[in-house]
This record gives C-alpha cells, structure tokens and sequence, in this order.
C-alpha cells in the first residue's frame, strides 16, 4: 500500500505494460542487445575453455559491466563446464534444502526451506546479475549452505532411552491446501513403484549425461566443420540409421529373455550364446551389403570406413546395453554409453585443435567410441555371462529368430520412419538447408531422455511380471512421462528458435523455423516409447511393427508432398505426423487389448478359486 507508488512508477519507466501486452523492462531489454551483439560472439570463440578473468578486446571496455549475467560469467571464467558446475551446485543445494522438508528437526526444516529459496533465487537473478558475488549476499549465501551443510551431516551417538513402537507425525512445510489432500492420495495409488523410480531415475541420470554429451558432438561438430561438412555429416548418419537397421535391432529382446530367466544362470547364459552368434553373423551380412551400395549412392572411401566402423560400433553398445539391461545393471549399461559419447566429444575437439576436422574422420571417430568405451568397462564392470560356443544350437537360434523377426521388421520402418525427413531434405533441397534442418532436430532430441530413461527400466519388470501389471504400469508410465515431457516440449517450443543462434553459432539462421514442430513430434515419440516398451516386454513386438510402418508411410508420403513447396517446416511437420499416427495406433490397440487382460486376470484368480476349494473337499 505504501511502496505501491513506487512500484507503480518503475512499471511505467520501464514500460512493461505496454498495448500487445507485458514487455521485458527497458534496462533488460538493453542487456539482451548487448548481448546479441557483442558478449555471446565473444563467448562463442572461447566456449569450451572460457578466457579466465578476462573479457575479450572485442568487447568495447565501457561494455564489458553490461556482461551482468551469472552464466556468461561462468562461461568466460570456464567454458561450458563452469556454466554446467554453477548449475550443479545450485542444484545439489537445492535438492539437499529439499531433502529437509520433513525432517523432525525444526531448525533443519527452516534452513532447508531457505536454502532452497536462495538457491532458487540465485537460478532466476543470476540472468540479470552476478548476485552470488554481491558482498552482502554472498555473505548470506555462504552462512546459509553452510548451516544446511553443518546440519545434514551432524551425527551424535546416542543411546535410546526408551523403544520407539511408532514415531509421531512430523510437521513439514507445504504449499498443497489440506482440502485436496485426499485427492492426492487417491492419485499416490497410481504412482510408480519404488524400484521403477529408482531405476529410471538412475537411466534418466547416466542418458542425460550421455544425451549432453552427444548434444556436445553435434555443436562441436556444426562449429568445427563448415556447413557443407556437417551436412555431409549428419546426411551419412541418417543413412548409417537405415543401413544399420538389422544391426541396432538384433539385441532387441535379448533382455526381456536374461529378465525371464533371472534365477537360471545356465538358460542365461545359452540366450547370450546364441544372441551373440547372431549378432555377429547379422554385422558381416549388412556390412557386406552396404559397402557397394554406399559407393553407388556416392560415398567417397573415408566416409565408408567410417560406415564400417559404425556398424561395428552400433553392435557393440547395443549388444552390450541390452545385456546390463536385462541383467538389472543399469549404472554399467549407463556408463557405458556416457563413456563412449564423452570418447567421441574429446575425439573430434582433438581433431579439431590440431585442423584436422573432416566429415570423414568425425564419422570414424564416431563409430569407434563404442569400442573404446567397451575397453574402458571391462576392468571395472566385466560382463557377467560368457560366451560359450557348445552353447549355440539351432533350436535355440530359431527361437530368438521367431521373436525378432518383428522386431526386425520394426528397425527397418523405424530406420525410414526416422531418418526419411533428413533424407528428403537433402535431396529435395541443399546441402545447406540439411545442416540447418540437423542442428533443429539435434536440438529438440533432448525430450526423449525421459521417455527412454521410464521405456529402458519398465521393459525388464513387465517382462518378469507378465500381463498382470500392463494396467497399473501403463497409468504410472505414461503419467511419470506426461509431467516430465509435456513442460520440456513446450520450453522447447518457445525457446528453442532463441538458443539455436547461442549454442550453434550464427552459421544456421534457418535452423529456428521447424523447432517448435519438431518439439511436439519428440514429444509425441516419447509417449509412444514408453507404451512401445511395455508391449514388447510382454512379448508383443507385431504392435510396434505394425505402428512403426504407418508412420513410416505417413512422413514418406507427407514429406514428399510438403517438403518442395513449404521447405522445412514441410519436413518438420511430416516427422511429426508419423509420430502422430505412430502414437494413435499404438493407443487403439492398447484400449482394445486391456479388457482382454483384465478378464485373463479374472479367468486366473478364478481357477486358483476353484483348485483352494477342491483341495479343502480332499483334505
């Protein structure tokens, strides 16, 4: 009431309200320009390692106060790492304040609750300015994480006076109103299972690690190699995904066995056997196969080796992640996955420092980070099966054939499904435009790190647990993926056009454009992985094949049509399109299939019914 004026007349100095609506305030507005025009290009030629202290010459001295932004601090000081430690900090405090919520300890409560406003505070101000390093605030900052800090990790012995039979209720700070206190715990029925959050909360962890840094690759890459290159690039991935279909698929499955069969070490180890043979033997046949159609479709002698070795290297991590899967080791199926992105992100910045980026080198480096990777495990989490060649028997063979076939099936409309966008710009556009149009999707790839996280872990226990769990996993599934996916894909949409110029450089100005569609395709992709996953885990992988050549059709057919006339938007909107009728396929044969479920259930209980009664009558 009395700062109102106050208040009130800074709104209208900085002109927030304004006739469209609310506007950023003048003095950000000037910040953002700065920015633009001086700061972010400066950063840019020193992104990975920072310039220490300094502010570079090409920023004008009376300038370098406007930097006034806790991250491009970070970014000049370190690079991207230090920008990724500042996060990190800023996390850990919050998550441990969190932690604190309810704990009995008064003091602990309200020491939690304000470190983790600072923190959240020090997240939102830090775009505006350096607070962390404010004299007083800093000061405050300091005395608050280290209270919290003192507070976790003290440990007083003491001995119990008396036995505890139940501990009182706990009062702990909330923001959710008592009166829908019930519906939440209606809503707690349906949650996910303890050891189903764990372990997708260990894959969510290890694959955005492992996403990042395959995220890195791709700008490393974009800035390394001209766009030319990189279109080149990325054009022969996309053919490598289609190329390597039999590949990438052939390990599909060999975890929903390994999960079925967890207390027979013996049945384990002939399912690993044979998979192996047929692995090996599927890698020689494609690799045999795709060496003269790559010359024929133009392929020059480097950038087919680097074929070769991707489909050794696609092999290897898959083989190796489906095993550690179905074996419920998810931090070594993890590991080795951030492993082998981090060996080709440091593989292609080597490159790059002694100038010797090429489209070609990349694409090896590419596929041979799978091998390091697998060197680099071994010591520390060896394979725990092994292959044992009086193992492999053709009955054995034929089983695996007759659940892969599918699947099989599957990778080859998935290949063209996924990759066919990228494809048709290439040869319905320039090379340029496929460079843009890769730095867009590579963007947008980071919405599937949930949905994969919550598909990799649900696949192996509904596989143990059988049609008796489809309906509550499916409802816990999809609504742990929905609160995940939804909020991303729409920060995707808006931000997405904005952070391209920042991450990628100013060499892709047509990249912004199919953003937000793409966005809602991956968005629309991982709904459907989650749902995918749990079919498969019951030994239903004809669903997947079947939902995977209708979008394959659907964007072929959409792309083709769109692509000439309305460029890549076209190709965004005919990706999205197959995941759209991808998701709806998938769907009606979910709802027509849970009432059948639901009466096998009843058909169960009632002959274990009938077989307790007669064997009272008997006894």
């Amino acid at each position: 009431m009395f700062i109102w004026p106050l208040v009130s007349g800074r709104v209208d100095a900085q002109q927030l309200l304004t006739a469209q609506g609310l506007s950023l305030p003048e003095s950000m507005q000037t910040r953002i320009r700065y920015w633009n025009e001086f700061i972010i290009p400066a950063l840019s030629n020193n992104l990975w390692f920072g310039t220490g202290t300094l502010i570079p010459s090409t920023v004008p001295d009376k300038l370098t106060s406007f930097v006034d932004n806790e991250y491009l601090w970070a970014g000049f000081r370190a690079g991207v790492p230090g920008i990724l430690l500042l996060v990190g900090m800023l996390g850990v405090i919050m998550a441990a304040g969190w932690s604190q919520r309810s704990n009995p300890d008064p003091s602990r409560r309200a020491i939690g609750a304000a470190s983790l406003a600072t923190s959240l505070m020090l997240v939102v101000l830090g775009a505006t300015a350096q607070y962390i390093t404010f004299a007083g605030l800093s000061q405050e900052i300091a005395m608050v994480v280290g209270l919290l800090g003192a507070l976790t990790t003290q440990s007083i012995a003491r001995g119990a006076p008396v036995v505890v039979i139940q501990a009182a209720s706990v009062a702990s700070w909330s923001v959710i109103p008592r009166s829908i206190h019930a519906t939440l715990a209606y809503i707690r029925r349906l949650k996910p299972e303890a050891g189903l959050l764990r372990s997708s909360a260990v894959v969510f962890s290890g694959f955005a690690a492992a996403r990042a840094l395959g995220f890195l690759f791709s700008v490393a890459a974009a800035r390394i190699l001209n766009p030319l290159d990189y279109g080149r690039l990325t054009y022969v991935i996309a053919l490598i995904t289609v190329m390597s279909m039999f590949i990438s698929s052939v390990p599909l499955g060999l975890s929903r066995f390994l999960a079925r069969n967890h207390a027979d070490d013996k049945v384990q180890s002939s399912y690993f056997a044979n998979w192996f043979a047929l692995i090996a033997a599927v890698v020689i046949i494609s690799a045999v196969i795709a060496t003269p159609v790559a010359f024929l479709v133009g392929l020059n002698g480097g950038l087919v080796l680097g074929l070769l070795c991707n489909f050794a290297g696609i092999a290897i991590l898959e083989a190796y992640r489906e095993l550690q899967r179905g074996l419920d080791k998810y931090v070594a199926m993890t590991a080795m996955y951030v492993i082998a992105n981090l060996a080709q992100l440091l593989g292609i910045i080597a490159l790059g420092m002694l100038r010797l980026g090429s489209a070609e080198l990349f694409l090896i480096v590419y596929g041979l980070s799978s091998v390091v990777a697998l060197a680099a495990m071994q010591p520390f989490a060896p394979i725990a099966l092994r292959f044992v060649r009086s193992e492999i028997n053709a009955e054995r063979i034929k089983e695996i054939l007759r659940f892969v076939r599918p699947v099989l099936a599957q990778s080859l409309f998935f290949a063209v499904w996924f990759g066919s966008d990228l494809i048709m710009v290439q040869n319905l556009m320039t090379p340029r435009a496929t460079g843009n149009y890769a730095v867009a999707k590579a963007l947008v790839n980071v919405l599937l790190l949930a949905p994969t996280a919550i598909g990799t872990a649900i696949l192996p226990r509904v596989a143990r647990l059988g049609d008796d769990s489809v309906g509550r996993y499916m409802v816990a599934a999809i609504g742990l993926t929905g609160a995940v996916t939804i909020p991303m894909v729409g920060m995707a949409a808006l931000l997405g056009p904005r952070l391209i110029p920042v991450v990628f450089g100013s060499k892709y100005p047509d990249a912004g454009g199919p953003v937000a569609i793409l966005a809602v395709g991956m968005g629309i992709y991982g709904f459907y992985t989650v749902m995918g996953s749990i079919w498969v885990g019951l030994g239903r992988p004809m669903i997947d094949t079947i939902a995977t050549a209708a979008a394959m059709v659907a964007t072929v057919a959409t792309g083709l049509v769109l692509i000439p006339h309305t460029g890549l938007a076209g190709a965004a909107i005919a990706f999205t399109s197959g995941a759209a009728i991808r998701l709806v396929v998938i769907s009606a044969f979910t709802i027509a299939m849970l009432p059948t479920t639901r009466a096998r259930q009843r058909e169960l209980i009632a002959e274990e019914g009938t077989a307790l009664s007669l064997s009272r009558v008997q006894i």
